[in-house]
């Protein structure tokens, strides 16, 4: 099993790259480019389908947008996702056109698709944690 995913896309001259990588059964994914990659924002989801968002402060004092971008990827590939997945986001370009920004949503769209596809045509084979039962822990 290829446990690891990269697909980048370009438009407008400016790229973003999406990476995804299984630890185990959980899946840890990542979208970065422009400019000046960073980490923007966080977009959890776990086994109950709950999912929480963590913005954090951009280098101006402002609150990182990017949780826009990693909830869009949740949406698209959480049914796909055999445990726990952590988004991670940041891009960043400078002195954004109005024309790149609105191409930074079907860009994400379309990196999660092939991401979801990747997901749907790749076999995770994990095994489950043991435990000591009550009755046989270590001393």
């Amino acid at each position: 099993m290829a446990n690891k995913y990269t697909s980048v896309i370009t438009q407008l001259d400016f790229s973003l790259r999406i990476q995804a990588e299984f630890i185990g059964k959980d899946l840890l994914v990542s979208i970065t480019g422009g400019d000046h990659p960073h980490i923007g924002a966080i977009t959890t989801i776990d086994q109950t389908s709950k999912t929480s968002d963590q913005a954090f402060p951009s280098h101006d004092g402002r609150v990182h947008k990017d949780d826009t971008l990693s909830r869009q990827i949740i949406q698209i590939i959480k049914s796909s996702v055999p445990g726990v997945c952590v988004v991670l986001a940041g891009v960043h370009v400078d002195h954004i056109s109005k024309e790149q920004l609105k191409a930074t949503g079907p860009m994400t769209v379309e990196l999660s698709q092939r991401l979801k596809k990747w997901l749907d045509n790749t076999t995770v084979t994990i095994t489950d944690p043991q435990y000591y039962g009550k009755s046989e822990q270590p001393e």
